[in-house]
């Protein structure tokens, strides 16, 4: 994810769904630190909960979604502190 989509992520276990008040969802790691990312406002501790309409349980779901919109602006759902923001992203 990384060198296509300029962050990592992983996958929550149940105790980190608890820490984060979340029952889905995968936590950003790692963010490169570029330009264009800093303008996408993801942020490492950010939980990724939906991206568009499509609810994301696991990377492979994730990668799969962020392709099927490749060149289109998409809202993605992320879980900050507990509080639910959006962010677009384009690739």
């Amino acid at each position: 994810l990384r060198v296509f989509y300029g962050f990592e992520v992983q996958a929550l276990s149940g105790q980190l769904m608890n820490y984060f008040a979340v029952t889905n969802g995968l936590l950003v790691s790692n963010v490169t630190p570029t330009d264009k990312n800093r303008q996408l406002g993801l942020m490492a501790g950010d939980v990724i909960l939906k991206v568009g309409d499509t609810q994301i349980n696991n990377p492979a779901g994730l990668i799969d979604t962020l392709d099927k919109n490749a060149g289109h602006a998409i809202e993605i759902t992320v879980s900050r502190r507990r509080e639910i923001l959006k962010v677009n992203f384009q690739r």
